[in-house]
């Protein structure tokens, strides 16, 4: 059975998606916990030499798979190397298994951000303030609780994925996205008139490289891929969406700037708050929910502010996780030939199945733990650390060596341009070779320092 495949109803509205789907937690929540635990500036710029250099390659190479071949990871794998039991179709798997369990441990995060957007929206009722470091224990106290709103989150991105990317992801992001930018440049403004301004500016851009590690490195990766939404097959079916006159190649560039744009102020809107001496928070998970509330209990009408905040921020988290469960959908779709609702009902329920670990990890499983971690923090690390980075490097394999090169040179020149042609042969040895050394690199560091 031939389905007519969807797609973009406009460029912009592609951009908003794929910038969204970066513009999610991994840039407000993450990228700030993680630059604090390797103590600031020179993971900083390693993170965006990162992004730069190895992050946009695979993020080109992962939007033209998907547009060049019309389908999500596993179909446009088996199209490229026409064999239904190709050895390849081993990164596609990985690829869905990445987005089905980040998606898993993504929707308890955002559940967090759906209890504060609710704190903030009874307050002006009550007419009191609250105090978060409080509200924040007693939701780790609470499993049950985080569970509820896991599934109630879940529940929302399958509706929403059910109806298409034209009528579903698309409008919703046009909207949200715009607000949100405005708003996060609002509360830099207020962040950086606190006395710990200085010192945050300078802990985030003055690199001291001896405070890097052999771990950091392979954190570095990992985060680069989670924020782009490298490794988990999201853009493969994103791109698979693109309008054949979309520049692939300007698409990456716009999404990465983007995102290392929104990570930096994501830094200057929280550490300047962690800097000020008022709040003790631990430089972990809970950074984001200990600090930005702060904030707003020292500006006029703060709970309105915080309201608008954490819908905002209740938004990217959407939209990050609509490119997660699409990545899934897509393929059942494509491959399977199932009903985008069916689709997406059925991976909502596995979905489900694996967040019921983490959302227990703080109350009933407190005690479980793996070499001091707990299992939301394992799945973190796991995730983002090892499966991501692999991931992407089989996607760079792939695109470097399978598709035809003269497909691949056509879609990323353009005539119109000087330097399309040097770019071109920059960007296929860096999926070729730079972008795996480094990768596997990173990852036997990462061995030697568990070990040492």
């Amino acid at each position: 059975m031939n389905r007519v495949r969807s797609g973009w109803a406009t460029r912009s509205g592609f951009y908003m998606a794929a910038i969204g789907s970066a513009f999610g937690l991994g840039n407000l929540w993450r990228f700030p916990f993680v630059v604090g635990s390797n103590e600031g500036g020179a993971f900083v710029l390693l993170f965006v030499l990162c992004v730069l250099g190895v992050g946009l390659p695979v993020l080109v190479g992962e939007l033209m798979l998907g547009k060049l071949t019309g389908q999500s990871a596993v179909n446009a794998i088996q199209k490229t190397s026409k064999d239904r039991k190709s050895h390849w179709l081993w990164v596609g798997r990985l690829s869905l298994l990445a987005s089905v369990l980040i998606f898993a441990y993504y929707s308890v995060i955002s559940g967090w951000v759906l209890y504060f957007l609710m704190q903030f929206l009874v307050a002006p009722i009550k007419g009191e303030s609250f105090d978060t470091a409080v509200l924040f224990k007693r939701l780790m106290e609470n499993g049950h609780l985080q569970l509820g709103l896991t599934s109630v989150h879940i529940v929302l991105v399958m509706t929403i994925v059910a109806k298409g990317v034209r009528e579903g992801i698309e409008k919703w992001v046009k909207v949200t996205m715009p607000i949100f930018f405005v708003l996060l440049l609002f509360l830099m403004t207020k962040s950086l008139s606190l006395p710990g301004s200085e010192r945050a500016i300078r802990f985030l851009f003055y690199p001291d490289f001896e405070k890097l590690t052999l771990t950091s490195f392979v954190q570095v990766l990992g985060h680069t891929f989670f924020t782009l939404s490298v490794g988990m097959g999201a853009m493969v079916a994103f791109g698979s969406y693109l309008q054949k006159e979309t520049p692939t190649p300007r698409a990456g560039f716009m999404v990465s700037g983007l995102d290392i744009l929104i990570s930096l102020l994501a830094g200057l809107v929280i550490f300047p708050i962690v800097f000020s001496g008022t709040v003790e928070a631990e430089v972990g998970p809970s950074l984001l929910f200990e600090t930005v509330p702060l904030l707003f209990s020292q500006m006029g009408l703060g709970n309105y502010f915080g309201f608008t905040f954490f819908l905002c921020l209740y938004t990217t988290a959407l939209v990050a996780s609509f490119g997660l469960l699409e990545a899934s959908v897509s393929n059942l779709v494509d491959r399977y030939n199932f009903q985008r609702g069916r689709a997406s009902q059925i991976m909502g329920v596995v979905v489900f199945i694996f967040a019921i670990l983490p959302s227990l990890s703080s109350s009933v499983l407190q005690n479980v733990t793996f070499q001091g971690l707990s299992l939301l923090k394992m799945f973190d690390a796991l995730l983002i650390n090892w499966i991501l980075p692999i991931s992407a490097a089989g996607i760079c394999l792939l695109v470097g060596y399978k598709l035809p090169e003269k497909t691949v040179r056509d879609e990323f020149v353009d005539e119109r341009l000087v330097d399309s042609h040097q770019l071109y042969g920059l960007w296929r040895f860096t999926l070729r070779w730079l972008a795996p050394f480094l990768i596997f690199g990173a990852l036997v560091a990462e061995l030697f320092d568990i070990k040492s």
